[in-house]
C-alpha cells in the first residue's frame, strides 16, 4: 500500500503497513529454478514480495513471468521491540532453503515508543545485536538490511526531518552492532522516497559509505490533484528534485551501486498519456501504464541498477486480469524471453528528460525500437498477450461490517474461485497466507496461524480475538494471498477493515449531604464497554453548579486525569446559598473509547 503527499511536500511515497509488496527485475540469461530463485551466483536484479512469509508466491510470480526472481523481500515485525526479536526466528524460517538473496525491511524504532536521539546513543543495540544473532543462525546472516526506509517522509516513526545527525548516528550504531555478529556477511540498503519532501539536502541524511552498500529511490507512477500524462510525468521523476537523475548522480559520486526498492503502478486510473485531474485534489497517476513499466525497464538497463524491487500487490499487482497491458510489458521486458541485460558493476550515470547516456558499452537498451517518453530506445511492446497455461484465480475476502469495535472478535473469511475469466466456481487445493497489518505497520495474526489450509467447502478462515484489533491503530489492511497451484495461477486481494472505539460508561459517587463551609469529594470511575475492551483512559470533567447558577470548582481544576479508571475532585468549601449543587461528570474519551457523561447527582449544604 502507499499513499501520496501533496507535491508541495512532494511525490509518491510508500507506507508498510500493511503489507507491502516489491519485485527485483530479472535479466537475460539467468537460468529459472522453478519453485526456487534464480540460479546461484546469478547478477539478475529481479526479484518480489507478494506478502510476508510467502515464498510460494513469490516462486508463483516467477511462473507466472517465465522466470524466477533472484530477490525477494520482507518486512521484520515493527509492532514492539520483543515483536521485532521474537518473531524474526519465524520469519526467518519461511524463507529458509528458498533459495532467494533476502531483503529485509528493518523497523528502527518498532511500536514508535523511541526515539532517533537515543537510538543515536546506542541505546537499542542489544535488540539488533539479538537479530543479527538469530539471522546467522538461521542462514541469513548475507541479507540485505534495509534499515529506516523512506526516512524523508512523515508517516513512520523514525520520519528524520529536522534530526538528520540523530538518524545518520542511528543507522552507524545499527550496522556496526550488526556487523560485529561472527558469520555475518550483511548488506546495506539507503534509501528515502522520490522527490522533494521539505526534509532540507537528503546528503545530510545519508550515513556515510563504509555504512552504506546501496543507494535506492523509492518511485510510483502517480502525483497530487493532476496526472499530465506518462510523457510529461516521466521527465518529472527524471529530473524533479531527489528524482532518478539525483539517484543516478549521487550513487555515482559515492561510488555505490543504484537501487529501486520499490517501484509500481498507481492506485488511481486514468487515461495514461491523455492525463487526469482530481476534483477533490487527491492523488491521481497513470492506471494500467505498460509505457511506466517499459520506461522503468530502460532506466534500470542503462544505469546497471543492482536490485529493483516491485509492488505487487494492490493496485501495482500484475497478472492477466490485474493491470493486464503492464502485466504484458513486464513479461516482455523482464520475463523469459526477454533481452534484458544482466546487471553489472560499472558505474551509474545520469539520465535526462530528453536523452539517456552510459559510460559504458554494456549498457545497452532493450531490443525493441519503439521510443520511452524519455526519448530513448525501449524494449516494444507485444501486439498480443503471451499465451499461458495456466487458468485465472479469484480471491474474494468476506470482512465484518464497519461497526467492528475494538472490544469485539473479528472473523475474516477467504474464497478462491478459478475460472477462464476468473470468475469461476472450482476451488482449488493449496493454502492461502493472511495478512493483517495495521496503519502503523504492526501484524496481528489469525488465532490458526497466517498460513491456512483451504477447507473442502472452499472457505478460509481467519479469527482475532477480542481487542487485538483497536480503532488506534486502525484501519487494517487484510490481504489474503493465493500462491497457486498446478494450472492455476496466483491471485490476492485486500480490504480496508476500519475499527470503531469501544464504548464507556461514568458513575459517580458523593455524599449527598456536606456541612456548610464544608468540601465535597466525588469519585467518577469510568468503565470499559464491555470491561474485555481494558481500562480507559484520557480525562473526566466534573461540573457542579449551584441553585443560584453559582459553579463549585474542583481544587486543583475541573478537568483531573483518570487513573485505574477513576477520577477524582475534592471541591472548593461549599455554601449554603448555592445549595443544592448538580453534579455530573463528562468522560472525554480516548485512542480506544469513546466518550461518555454520567447521571446527575446532588449535593445540599446544610
Amino acid at each position: 500500500m502507499f499513499r501520496l503527499l501533496p507535491r508541495s511536500a512532494v511525490s509518491r511515497i510508500v507506507v508498510v503497513l500493511s503489507i507491502t509488496a516489491a519485485a527485483v527485475l530479472t535479466s537475460v540469461g539467468v537460468s529459472a529454478v522453478e519453485g526456487g530463485a534464480a540460479a546461484a551466483g546469478s547478477s539478475s536484479p529481479l526479484g518480489v514480495y507478494v506478502g510476508y512469509q510467502s515464498p510460494g508466491g513469490v516462486s508463483s510470480f516467477g511462473r507466472a513471468i517465465g522466470q524466477q526472481p533472484a530477490f525477494a523481500m520482507d518486512f521484520l515485525d515493527g509492532d514492539s521491540w520483543s515483536a521485532l526479536v521474537n518473531t524474526a526466528p519465524s520469519y526467518m524460517a519461511a524463507w529458509k532453503g528458498s533459495g532467494y538473496t533476502m531483503i529485509w525491511g528493518l523497523p528502527m524504532l518498532p511500536g514508535g515508543g523511541a526515539s532517533l536521539a537515543q537510538g543515536a546513543t546506542g541505546a537499542y543495540n542489544s535488540y539488533f545485536l539479538q537479530l543479527a544473532q538469530d539471522m546467522v543462525a538461521s542462514g541469513q546472516g548475507g541479507s540485505i538490511i534495509r534499515p529506516g526506509w523512506e526516512f524523508n517522509g512523515g508517516w513512520f516513526p523514525w520520519a528524520a526531518n529536522g534530526h538528520a545527525a540523530a538518524y545518520v548516528a542511528y543507522w552507524q550504531q545499527i550496522v556496526d552492532t550488526m556487523r560485529s555478529v561472527p558469520g555475518q556477511s550483511f548488506t546495506f540498503e539507503w534509501n528515502p522516497t522520490a522527490g522533494d519532501l521539505g526534509v532540507g539536502n537528503l546528503a545530510d541524511y545519508y550515513p556515510g559509505s563504509a555504512y552504506v552498500d546501496y543507494i535506492g529511490l523509492d518511485l510510483y507512477d502517480q502525483n497530487w490533484a493532476t496526472y499530465p500524462g506518462i510523457t510529461s510525468q516521466w521527465k518529472s521523476y527524471l529530473t524533479e528534485p531527489y528524482g532518478l537523475d539525483w539517484l543516478a548522480s549521487f550513487a555515482a559520486a559515492e561510488g555505490k551501486q543504484i537501487t529501486l526498492p520499490e517501484w509500481g503502478l498507481s492506485p488511481d486510473p486514468s487515461s495514461n498519456d491523455g492525463g487526469v485531474a482530481s476534483a477533490s485534489n487527491a492523488q491521481v497517476g497513470g492506471g494500467d501504464d505498460p509505457t511506466f513499466i517499459n520506461d522503468v525497464a530502460q532506466w534500470i538497463s542503462q544505469n546497471h541498477v543492482y536490485e529493483a524491487t516491485y509492488w505487487q500487490f494492490n493496485s501495482s499487482y500484475l497478472s492477466s486480469s490485474s493491470n493486464p497491458n503492464s502485466f504484458a510489458a513486464f513479461v516482455h521486458d523482464f520475463g523469459s524471453g526477454s533481452t534484458f541485460p544482466v546487471a553489472t558493476t560499472t558505474t551509474p550515470t545520469t539520465s535526462t528528460a530528453g536523452s539517456t547516456s552510459s559510460s559504458s558499452s554494456s549498457g545497452t537498451g532493450g531490443a525493441g525500437s519503439e521510443t520511452s517518453s524519455s526519448g530513448a530506445s525501449t524494449p516494444s511492446l507485444p501486439v498480443t498477450f503471451p499465451t499461458s497455461s495456466e487458468t485465472n484465480s479469484t480471491v474474494t475476502i468476506d470482512s465484518p461490517p464497519s461497526g467492528l469495535l475494538t472490544s469485539r472478535s473479528a472473523h475474516f473469511a477467504a474464497e478462491v474461485s478459478v475460472g477462464a475469466s476468473g470468475t469461476g466456481t472450482a476451488n482449488p487445493s493449496g493454502t492461502v497466507t493472511w495478512g493483517i497489518r495495521s496503519r502503523f505497520g504492526s501484524n496481528v495474526s489469525c488465532s490458526s496461524g497466517s498460513t491456512v489450509v483451504r477447507r473442502n467447502n472452499g472457505m478460509t478462515r481467519c479469527n482475532v480475538g477480542p481487542g487485538q484489533l483497536s480503532a488506534a491503530d486502525g484501519p487494517y489492511t487484510v490481504s489474503v494471498s493465493y500462491p497457486g497451484a498446478p494450472g492455476v495461477a496466483a491471485s490476492s486481494a485486500s480490504v480496508t477493515q476500519p475499527v470503531g472505539k469501544a464504548g464507556s460508561r461514568i458513575r459517580i459517587r458523593t455524599f449527598s449531604v456536606v456541612p456548610s463551609g464544608g468540601s465535597a469529594t466525588i469519585t467518577a470511575a469510568v468503565l470499559g464497554v464491555p470491561a474485555s475492551a481494558g481500562a480507559p483512559t484520557g480525562t473526566v470533567t466534573f461540573s457542579l453548579v449551584g441553585a443560584s447558577g453559582r459553579s463549585l470548582a474542583c481544587v486543583g481544576g475541573d478537568i483531573a486525569p483518570v487513573t485505574s479508571g477513576v477520577a477524582t475532585c475534592a471541591t472548593a468549601p461549599a455554601a449554603s446559598a448555592d445549595s443544592p449543587y448538580v453534579v455530573t461528570a463528562t468522560y472525554s474519551g480516548d485512542t480506544t473509547f469513546d466518550g461518555s457523561t454520567s447521571n446527575t447527582r446532588t449535593i445540599r449544604v446544610r
